[in-house]
C-alpha cells in the first residue's frame, strides 16, 4: 500500500474516533474552570457533592461530558450554565439544584447547539424572569431523563420551557411540585418538537394561564404517563 494512502487511513480513523481528555474534579472551582475553560472535546467526572460560589455562565468547550456519580451540584442561587451556539453537551447521574438565572435557571441552550441530558434530578431551580425553571431549550436533544421537582420560571414552563428552535427526542421522568408563576406549561411548555414524553406529573400549578402539567403549542408526538 502506497505510504500516503496509510496516512490518508490513520487520519481518517482519528477523526472517527475522538479522543475526551478525562478529568477528575472534587471542588467547585475545578469544576467550573473544567465547564469554562475552551477547547475541543474533555470528560468530567464529579467525585463529590459540589457548592457555587459564583456563576458557572458559557461552556467552552466544543464537546464536554459531564458524569455526576449521583453526586449534587448547588447552584447557591447563582447562574447555571449556558451551552453556546455549536457545542455539545452531555450530562449523566447528576442532581442539579438551587441555581438561578434570568431565563433557564440551571441550564440554557442556544441555537445549533446540542444536550442530552440522562438520570439527572433538577430542583429548586429558578427562571427569575423568563422562561424554563431548570432547563430553557432552544436546540437539538437526544434524551432527557431525570427527576423535575420544585422548579419554577417567571413564564412559560416551570421544569422546562422548549423554545421554537428546540426539538426533544425522548423526555422521560417525574415531574413534582414544579410552577409557572405568569405564563403557561407549571411542568413543561413547548413551542417546538417534543417526539415522545413518558412521565408522571404531580401537583404542577400555574398561577396565571393554563396547563398545569403540560401547555403545547406546536407539536408532541405521545404523551404517556399519570397525570
Amino acid at each position: 500500500m502506497p505510504l500516503r494512502y496509510l496516512f490518508i487511513i490513520i487520519i481518517l480513523f482519528f477523526l472517527n474516533n475522538t479522543v475526551f481528555a478525562a478529568e477528575t474534579v472534587n471542588n467547585f472551582d475545578d469544576f467550573n474552570k473544567a465547564l469554562t475553560e475552551e477547547g475541543t472535546n474533555a470528560e468530567v467526572s464529579i467525585e463529590s457533592d459540589l457548592k457555587a460560589s459564583c456563576d458557572l455562565g458559557c461552556q467552552g468547550k466544543d464537546d464536554l461530558k459531564i458524569y455526576g456519580n449521583n453526586h449534587t451540584l448547588d447552584g447557591a442561587n447563582q447562574q447555571g450554565i449556558i451551552v453556546e451556539q455549536n457545542k455539545n453537551l452531555t450530562v449523566e447521574n447528576l442532581e442539579i439544584e438551587n441555581f438561578k438565572s434570568s431565563s433557564g435557571g440551571a441550564l440554557m441552550s442556544e441555537e445549533s447547539s446540542s444536550v442530552d441530558i440522562k438520570d439527572v434530578t433538577f430542583k429548586n431551580n429558578e427562571a427569575t424572569e423568563g422562561d424554563g425553571g431548570a432547563f430553557c431549550n432552544h436546540c437539538q436533544v437526544k434524551d432527557l431523563t431525570g427527576e423535575f421537582s420544585e422548579n419554577s420560571a417567571y413564564h412559560n414552563g416551570g421544569a422546562i420551557c422548549n423554545q421554537q428552535e428546540g426539538n426533544i427526542e425522548n423526555l422521560e421522568g417525574t415531574f413534582e411540585n414544579n410552577t409557572a408563576k405568569e405564563g403557561f406549561g407549571g411542568a413543561v411548555f413547548n413551542f417546538g418538537s417534543i417526539g415522545n414524553i413518558k412521565a408522571d406529573f404531580l401537583n404542577n400549578s400555574v398561577e396565571e394561564y393554563y396547563g398545569g402539567a403540560i401547555a403545547n403549542m406546536k407539536v408532541i408526538g405521545s404523551i404517556q404517563g399519570n397525570f
